[in-house]
């Protein structure tokens, strides 16, 4: 039975699971299911809120959750990109061909084709949620659905809708860089050796770098495991300053206001947290 419920899409799972007790008593004694039902729920909620639920199983979003490695470079990623479900980290996902997204409408028009059309030769496509989806913490202009420009150019080449020329015509396009952050979610990574979950820090010092324009803001936006970092602070020595000025961690320190408001441009709240 176990075999059958890891082929089963989440969709048809949670259905499953509603059918009597004994479903559910199946269902939730599936290893996969627990580990991603409790450590794994950006995943699942993602995909149900962006109506793709039907396109991938339990499994797909297990193995992302037990590694920490970006699908695409192999660093540490702490992001899972929805239309995929692959792991990546922000540098890949803000800068890689393979994750360009576009709205589902304007892609259909570029490729001269109805949208209905477009959607049941390309795959399925994601339906956006209301969200802050860039650094500024404005509301971004958000389309219906978005399709990944990739496999959407791949299909219509394979089926002889367009040719070659439209093709690059549509690589071409420029983008709305912050759409490419609502086909992704954060995601912790769970290891299997010591039943830790993981969901990456960033260095306070490759913050201090960048504002005295020492260093840019790739170094900034990385993220690491713990173990990743370790290796980072022996060589951030900005990150090191920090550290011996705050006397191991057990003083306040005068920090990038970034950092001390936990990565957020706004006021913080009395609780903490951004007002």
């Amino acid at each position: 039975m176990s075999m059958v419920l890891r082929k089963l899409d989440i969709r048809s799972f949670f259905h499953f699971r509603q059918v009597n007790g004994r479903a559910r008593v199946l269902s939730t004694g599936l290893r996969e299911y627990e580990l991603v039902s409790k450590h794994g729920l950006e995943g699942l909620r993602g995909l149900l809120r962006a109506e793709l639920a039907h396109c991938f199983t339990i499994d797909d979003l297990y193995w992302p959750l037990v590694t920490d490695k970006c699908s695409t470079c192999g660093a540490f990623g702490g992001l899972l990109c929805l239309l995929t479900v692959e792991r990546c980290c922000f540098d890949y996902l803000q800068s890689s061909a393979h994750y360009r997204v576009f709205p589902l409408s304007t892609f259909a028009k570029l490729a001269h084709i109805s949208p209905s059309r477009l959607e049941r030769l390309s795959g399925p496509s994601l339906r956006t949620v209301p969200g802050i989806y860039n650094m500024m913490e404005a509301p971004a202009r958000r389309p219906k659905s978005l399709i990944f420009e990739e496999n959407a150019t791949q299909m219509l080449l394979a089926t002889r809708v367009i040719k070659e020329d439209a093709a690059r015509n549509l690589r071409s396009q420029r983008e709305q860089s912050d759409q490419r952050f609502m086909a992704a979610t954060v995601y912790p990574c769970y290891s299997l050796e010591n039943a830790k979950l993981e969901r990456g820090v960033s260095c306070k010092g490759c913050q201090v770098r960048l504002e005295l324009l020492h260093g840019d803001s790739d170094d900034r936006d990385r993220t690491f495991s713990t173990r990743g970092f370790l290796s980072h602070f022996s060589r951030c020595v900005e990150a090191q300053h920090l550290w011996a000025e705050s006397e191991g961690g057990t003083r306040p320190v005068n920090e990038p206001e970034l950092t001390r408001r936990c990565g957020y441009f706004k006021q913080l709240g009395s609780d903490g947290l951004p007002a």
